[in-house]
């Protein structure tokens, strides 16, 4: 079972932040399991390509959802300890009034209530057209002629209500070299298909681009595909679009580009899906978000480009069974505040994902926070990952996780064990995870940061989680001016070959090893270990100030440029959680709170860049340790 850390603890232990003055309710994180539960919180989730054909209503859960875990209330969480600067996440939406509109006073007027039992209105030549009216089965067709002297259309909706009970899309353009909607200011205007419909959307653009905008509200209902569709790009430029569909909220083949406007997208495919991974005919697509106010909800996923993603500003809110953004190319994060709720990867690339600029991200999935080949997080704002395992049973045996997979192992008997049927780690990448910026929090099950390397050196990041803080298969550097929390881990820094502590503040709290690798460096800055160093080939301290409060002792063996005191207290009732311990060398004082309790002995390692005698004071001058003076080697 995980150790208890008191919260008012780990708040010691960071150094950005003040109070716990977070109002929102705290999520309900598991603790190890209960072998007795019999229960899951596993959700029907579709496979990527298993669409479902209707959307979810909004009483259809989508995204994590609370167990019925027994979960340890006094074990502090990164939201606990992250709450001032989550506030980010509550502000008030200031997005998506964008949308200018001209004035228009030539055009035709185009009266729909005329269009019953499938009547078609057919515009052959370009021009402006205003459309109001109401129909139960009609249909605006744009179909120009080939010697039309003016070869775009604008469609002027000014409280249309159309639908069309045949098999092609209430509004149609087949033949035009550009089409643009706008939505008189004021007006609420209505669109929809029917489960007949053969094309892909109840507004359904063939052959050119499609711009959207105005200050009017566009409600669409696809009932057969997509709300709305275009073979080549669509650029939105403000608006207000209610869009209800079985397949894609809004699907721009090419591209989509959105400078504003406000949406709410309740769909069984994705909210905005871009490209086309057909195999033996991919065409590859972009998302663009420059602006604008969405709450999207979806069976898939939120955001999807068979191509690349960039937001660059706006408030987007996902809920999705799937994931939030999924990319086959890069995604950028450069601005914006996202929320994210999600029952897989929450954001996804098959390249690099990059969170830069002013962007603020919270995820909170069943799966891992973020994955991709690269992960770069060089922001001044917030990202904040929290991950909930969902888990299953087996009477058969006992499950465990070997290389990434839950592995069954036959027993004599048959055990319950509940296991996870995904990863959720906090950030996974194929290569190299990058911080250099922003305030940083994960809260998750499986590993916080996971990758080939780990190279940290500027900002805050505060981890608590239920396997390893980092885990690299190569190495991972601490440096620069990075501030580390780690408040609850197994392992808090684990890597193949190298760990490097290199200026900077680290703070670990783990189960059993602080760090774990095959040669230890500390360079520079200050290091405060709650477990030891576990090393095969070296474990070298060369400078800055290293603390190390341990179960067991660390290695005598440790080789210092530096002088370095250790000790064993051999007193239980002094080694207690919340017991504060001083560190005195050569002028230089240290003093700690132990975020939890060593029951029979506390080993020491202290490292400092002085020189004199070692004393330890433990508790309110109620005991004086003399510490033995190490070995050190220049």
């Amino acid at each position: 079972m995980k150790r208890i850390i008191a919260l008012a603890l780990a708040l010691a232990f960071v150094l950005m932040l003040a109070s716990c003055g977070d109002e929102e309710q705290t999520p309900n994180t598991p603790s190890t399991p209960s072998t007795q539960s019999s229960s899951t919180n596993n959700p029907n989730k579709p496979d990527d390509n298993d669409e479902p054909t209707t959307p979810p209503d909004d009483n259809t859960p989508v995204g994590p959802e609370q167990g019925d875990e027994i979960v340890d209330t006094t074990r502090p969480t990164v939201k606990d300890v992250l709450s001032e600067a989550l506030d980010v996440f509550s502000a008030p939406d200031t997005f998506g009034n964008e949308g200018k509109i001209s004035s228009y006073t030539d055009y035709t007027n185009i009266d729909v209530s005329s269009l019953e039992g499938g009547g078609q209105y057919e515009i052959k030549n370009g021009g402006i057209f205003r459309i109001t009216g109401k129909t139960s089965n009609g249909q605006i067709y744009i179909n120009l002629k080939k010697d039309a002297p003016v070869t775009s259309v604008t469609l002027l909706l000014d409280g249309v209500d159309i639908t069309y009970a045949g098999s092609a899309p209430a509004i149609y353009a087949e033949d035009c070299s550009s089409v643009t909607i706008i939505l008189a200011e004021g007006s609420s205007n209505y669109v929809s298909d029917s489960y007949a419909n053969g094309e892909n959307g109840a507004i359904r653009i063939r052959s050119s681009n499609l711009t959207l905008g105005g200050k009017g509200k566009l409600t669409v209902k696809g009932n057969a595909k997509h709300g709305i569709a275009c073979t080549k790009n669509i650029i939105v430029n403000g608006g207000n679009y209610d869009i209800t569909s079985v397949k894609h909220g809004i699907y721009g083949k090419l591209g989509i580009t959105v400078n504003g406007g406000k949406y709410k997208i309740n769909s069984a495919g994705s909210g905005f899906k871009s490209g086309d991974d057909e195999v033996g005919s991919e065409v590859e697509g972009s998302i663009v978000i420059n602006s604008c106010s969405a709450l999207i909800k979806s069976s898939t996923n939120g955001i999807n480009s068979y191509g690349t993603v960039e937001i660059n500003n706006g408030r987007i809110e996902v809920k999705a069974d799937s994931r939030a953004i999924n990319a086959t190319k890069n995604i950028t994060l450069n601005g914006g505040t996202m929320i994210f709720s999600t029952s897989k990867d929450a954001i996804k690339s098959e390249a690099d994902i990059s969170i830069q600029g002013s962007a603020n991200v919270k995820i909170e999935t069943n799966g891992n926070g973020i994955e991709a080949v690269n992960v770069t997080i060089s922001t001044e704002g917030v990202v904040f990952i929290q991950t909930y395992p969902i888990f299953e049973e087996d009477i058969n045996g006992e499950y465990t996780l070997e290389n990434g997979e839950y592995v069954l192992i036959e027993g004599t008997e048959p055990v319950y064990d509940r296991y996870t049927l995904i990863e959720c780690k906090g950030i996974e990448a194929d290569e190299k995870i990058s911080i250099s910026g922003g305030t940083v929090g994960i809260d998750t099950y499986e590993d916080a940061l996971n990758a080939t390397t780990i190279d940290l050196s500027k900002g805050q990041v505060a981890i608590a989680t239920q396997k390893d803080g980092m885990d690299a298969s190569d190495s991972a550097t601490v440096r620069g001016s990075i501030n580390v929390n780690i408040i609850d881990s197994e392992k808090g820094i684990k890597a193949t070959n190298t760990v490097t502590l290199n200026e900077g503040s680290t703070t670990i709290v783990a189960n059993t090893d602080a760090i774990k690798a095959d040669v230890v460096n500390v360079v520079k800055g200050k290091h405060i270990l709650f477990e030891k160093v576990e090393y095969v080939t070296s474990f070298t301290i060369r400078g800055g100030t290293f603390v190390s409060i341990s179960t067991t002792k660390n290695p005598l063996t440790v080789t210092s440029a530096i002088p370095n005191a250790y000790g064993v207290v051999n007193n239980k009732e002094l080694c207690v959680s919340g017991q504060m311990v001083t560190f005195m060398m050569g002028g230089i004082t240290e003093t700690v709170t132990l975020p939890k309790s060593f029951i029979e002995k506390m080993c020491v390692l202290y490292a400092v860049e002085a020189q004199g005698e070692c004393k330890l004071i433990i508790g309110d001058n109620v005991k004086t340790e003399i510490l033995t003076q190490g070995k050190f080697y220049q």
